[in-house]
């Protein structure tokens, strides 16, 4: 039996597992005042 599938599957999983997080910190991040952001970030957009 191939491991691509299953690593092929995984990698779909982590990548939609990643991209899911990201939106949740985005949304997270628009509420807080731009004063407590890291330096750097800046939010994707703003909800």
């Amino acid at each position: 039996m191939s491991q691509a599938g299953p690593s092929q599957f995984q990698e779909v999983i982590r990548q939609e597992l990643e991209y899911s997080m990201k939106v949740e910190l985005d949304k997270i991040l628009a509420t807080a005042p731009s004063n407590e952001l890291e330096p750097g970030y800046s939010v994707s957009r703003r909800l």
